[in-house]
């Protein structure tokens, strides 16, 4: 019977020994079960990104195709842009000319106005 006491000993010895063990291997387990379920939602995530992905390479061939499709359009649009721009330049130098010109012709009409007005009393003195 000394044995079979000893033999009771030696497992819950063995027991208590492997039960942290086992809590570890507890542990471990949904530790993996959380990194097995964080890597689904990362292969989704991967997923998603991969089908974005094709949609902007397939927009970015048909943008490609309509740039190349329209390039003399464009092209024509640049250069006609390029001639209005020009010619708004060219009437800022005229609309600057004209404000000058109408400060010259306000100067001369009152230069007018007033050789007008000696005239007149020259000609009433000489009477």
């Amino acid at each position: 019977m000394v044995d079979h006491d000893m033999l009771i000993a030696m497992q819950e010895i063995v027991t208590a020994a492997v039960q942290p063990i086992n809590e570890r291997l507890d542990r471990l387990e949904a530790g993996q079960s959380k990194l097995e379920a964080g890597q689904s939602k990362l292969e989704a995530g991967q997923s998603k990104l991969e089908a974005g992905q094709s949609k902007l390479e397939e927009e970015l061939r048909h943008t490609r195709v309509l740039v190349e499709g329209n390039q003399s359009d464009i092209r024509g649009l640049a250069e006609n842009q390029r001639a209005i721009i020009d010619k708004l330049d060219d009437m800022s130098a005229v609309k600057a000319t004209v404000a000058d010109n109408r400060s010259r012709i306000g100067t001369l009409e009152t230069v007018a106005k007033s050789q007008s007005q000696r005239i007149t009393a020259l000609e009433a003195s000489a009477v």
